[in-house]
């Protein structure tokens, strides 16, 4: 179809494919697509009505695109189409990328259509690898199966993102929360680190403001700003003269306060450096910890493998560091034994948590003292404002009002107007946390709501019933590798597994290359037979086709081929659907009878593909 045409040859200038297809419902749909010529082959033409087998005349017709991205998602993707034509809803799955996508039709077609080259190669398979998507295999099987496994575990997928998010939420809006913590030297207690039940049922936020030394609850600071505000409104502004004792008592009390913070700053200084030179050694020692973590765990791994390099430093004639001989040491032996690469490993992990536990404690001590010193730093910046205030006041005419009063009622209704704001914001951002934690606590309701086993009843049975027809399918096609009725479905993989004696015991082993070539198709065959049995139902996902190109491989006998056609014909009238199998044995080998209405048998005595008339 892509360069010559046989017999002749004669060159080929322009071929397609065309394919009339009916759904479970009834609705009839003619696809072409071009092979060479103009076109492109991505180019998908779907007539909406039976071109081939009716008039076919002035149908509607749509074009879609295919093997370009879109194509399973995209109105005018063709593989969205089909998937709506076959009345399936397809679920999400991962890639390996971590990404989440559709389980792509191509990820389901191994199990509808084996084809001649490749596709006799594996039980399972061979799937489009390329698409990435992780446990492929499973993730199909259990699609076409409908097994319920598969819903619970998108279930909990859908919830453990939608956690995922929540926790992506609550970490920003935390993180912003401390960001104008620190811009305005408050301290935010009662605010935990992962959403909780416990955060809905326990009011202990509360926001905490410096004054002098101490922390004290917004609320109550508030409080005293306005008492504070309402005594002073409520006084006739003073003279300078009237007030200069006060003033001057005030001064003096200012300054030796002033005193005070300065030493206390220095203190801090002093404990924040400290803390600081303690936090930066610990991290040092923890770098140092996991390059020697590492490099004991790549000699413990070079060990395994059979490497001698650095173990005649076990016999203490080796130095383990430049590796020279140590024979003539001054001093005497010691009978202490140096600790094996296990016990190291394990010593150094034990080491790196600690540290890591010290480094943590440490960070938190070095932003109490981060803080605690801006807090000082803004005590000394308020009490020399109002300083330079009262000494402004006191060389001013003591005939004038008293500015240190009418600052003094300024800077408080600031104040209050500022810690306002900052209440009303951070409140505002600790709503979110609440719709967080409510969003969290209704996520693990519905987590722990999912059954915790594997499969439920139903899959068990769906599960039982494939395995049985297998066997019986096995016996009928006469494999001959190990006895059918050992032979099981793997519940972690889905692959045939049979129990096999080996010097440890019974084990489970995978059929595989133990078996026969032949028999390796036999039980493809069995597989996909006793899966399409299930295309009857409405509780699996199968389409009701199978096509089968050139089952006769590894030159499996004529007896086993008459057998197939013998299931497919059964199966096909206890579940529906169709079967296709193109072979190149007759008619008279495999002992087709012409008369047999479920059986369509075409003949081609020629070449199949030849050229349009």
């Amino acid at each position: 179809m892509r360069e010559e045409l046989l017999p002749g040859p004669e060159t080929v200038v322009a071929s397609y494919v065309m394919l009339e297809m009916q759904n479970a419902a009834g609705e009839t749909i003619t696809v072409m697509r071009h092979v060479v010529g103009e076109k492109d082959n991505k180019l998908i033409q779907v007539w909406m009505g039976p071109k081939l087998s009716g008039p076919g005349n002035r149908l509607p017709r749509k074009d879609f695109f295919t093997f370009d991205p879109g194509a399973a998602q995209r109105e005018a993707g063709f593989h969205r189409f089909l998937t709506e034509f076959l009345n399936l809803e397809l679920p999400y799955v991962q890639t390996y990328e971590g990404k989440e996508v559709l389980l792509y039709l191509e990820t389901l077609f191994p199990f509808y259509f084996v084809e001649q080259k490749r596709g006799w190669s594996a039980t399972l398979g061979p799937f489009p690898t390329h698409l990435r998507v992780q446990d492929m295999a499973l993730r199909a099987f259990e699609f076409v199966l409908n097994l319920d496994a598969q819903k619970w575990r998108l279930k909990r997928q859908v919830l453990e993102d939608r956690l995922e998010g929540v926790s992506r939420q609550w970490k920003h809006t935390r993180g912003e929360m401390a960001a104008i913590a620190r811009r305005d030297i408050v301290k935010l207690e009662g605010l935990p680190v992962e959403p909780s039940a416990e955060f809905l049922l326990e009011d202990d936020f509360d926001i905490l403001v410096p004054r002098m030394g101490e922390w004290i609850a917004i609320d109550s600071y508030q409080l005293h700003l306005m008492d504070l505000l309402e005594d002073l409104n409520a006084q006739d502004a003073p003279t300078v003269g009237e007030e200069k004792s006060a003033l001057e008592g005030r001064l003096e009390e200012l300054t030796n306060k002033l005193d005070e913070i300065a030493v206390d700053a220095v203190e801090l200084h002093g404990r924040f450096s400290r803390e600081k030179a303690e936090h930066t050694s610990i991290e040092r020692r923890l770098s140092a910890i996991n390059d020697d973590l590492r490099k004991n765990r790549d000699a413990l791994k070079l060990k395994n493998f059979g490497s001698l390099i650095g173990q005649e430093g076990d016999q203490g004639q080796v130095c383990p560091t430049c590796h020279q001989g140590i024979e003539f040491e001054l001093l005497p032996e010691q009978s202490s034994k140096a600790m094996a690469l296990e016990e190291n490993i394990n010593f150094l992990d034990s080491q790196r948590s600690m540290y890591q536990s010290m480094l943590e404690s440490s960070g938190q001590k070095f932003e109490a003292y981060q803080l605690q010193l801006s807090a000082c730093h803004e005590d000394q910046e308020r009490l020399r404002s109002e300083l330079r205030s009262i000494r402004s006041t006191l060389i001013s005419s003591s005939q004038g009002l008293s500015a240190s009063h009418i600052r003094k009622i300024v800077t408080t209704e600031q104040e209050l107007a500022k810690l306002a704001s900052l209440e009303s914001t951070l409140y505002e951002l600790l709503e979110v946390l609440h719709d967080s934690a409510k969003e969290y606590v209704d996520v693990m309701g519905q987590l722990k709501e999912i059954p915790s086993a594997q499969f439920s009843k139903a899959d068990l049975t769906k599960l039982a019933g494939f395995e049985e027809s297998l066997r019986q399918k096995l016996d009928r096609f006469g494999f001959r590798s190990y006895p059918p009725h050992k032979v099981k479905i793997s519940r972690d993989t889905f692959r045939p597994i049979v129990e096999v004696d080996t010097a440890s015991g019974m084990v489970e082993a995978e059929l595989n290359f133990e078996m026969s070539a032949s028999d390796g198709i036999r039980l493809k065959w069995a597989f996909l037979l006793s899966l399409f049995e299930f295309s009857g139902t409405k509780s699996a996902n199968h389409i009701g086709l199978l096509i089968l190109d050139e089952p006769g491989q590894q030159e499996v006998e004529d007896l086993s081929l008459r057998a197939l056609l013998e299931d497919a014909q059964l199966v096909t009238k206890q579940a529906g659907g169709q079967i296709i199998i193109g072979t190149s044995e007759t008619p008279e080998q495999l002992e087709i009878s012409s008369d047999d209405p479920s059986i369509n048998t075409i003949h081609f005595e020629d070449y199949i593909i030849t050229k349009v008339n």
